[in-house]
């Protein structure tokens, strides 16, 4: 059996929008972050993507701003995949963007952020990148159907 390195960082384009995961992107492979579920969540969001699969869940907790709720703070995120690495990694990624920053902030964030905070994904994998970050901005647009 090959080795888990061996597998997924071979060849000479380390990191890069190539056919490569970066060194980043293999470490939140191995350890994700932020997985599982908040019972109490402020706000909750399912996306999948019909091309392959892939679906996440993603929980919210929130300090709420009821003056300017774009500047309620997401305290906590939690998320379950499934689905291929990209999956898992860009779930990974995302959630720790956007914990500890405001609804703005996570708001503002686009797939090439997210693909970018991981030094790059390999071809084909970059539509990961918009699975996370649509059920983000699923997950805060729940918060508005609540007020």
């Amino acid at each position: 059996m090959k080795d888990f390195k061996e597998l997924y960082d071979r060849g000479k384009n380390r990191g890069g929008r190539g056919d490569l995961y970066s060194k980043v992107a293999l470490d939140h492979f191995k350890y994700p972050r932020n997985v599982g579920v908040i019972e109490d969540a402020d706000a909750y969001a399912r996306v999948g993507d019909s091309s392959c699969g892939d679906f996440l869940e993603i929980y919210l907790k929130l300090k709420l701003q009821e003056i300017d709720p774009e500047k309620s703070i997401i305290t906590d995120v939690k998320f379950r995949v499934f689905g291929c690495p990209g999956a898992i990694v860009t779930s990974s990624i995302a959630t720790e963007l956007v914990k500890g920053n405001d609804v703005a902030f996570a708001l503002s964030l686009s797939d090439d952020d997210v693909i970018e905070a991981l030094g790059g994904l390999p071809e084909g994998k970059e539509h990961c990148s918009l699975m996370a970050i649509s059920a983000i901005r699923v997950a805060i647009s729940d918060i508005a159907k609540k007020d």
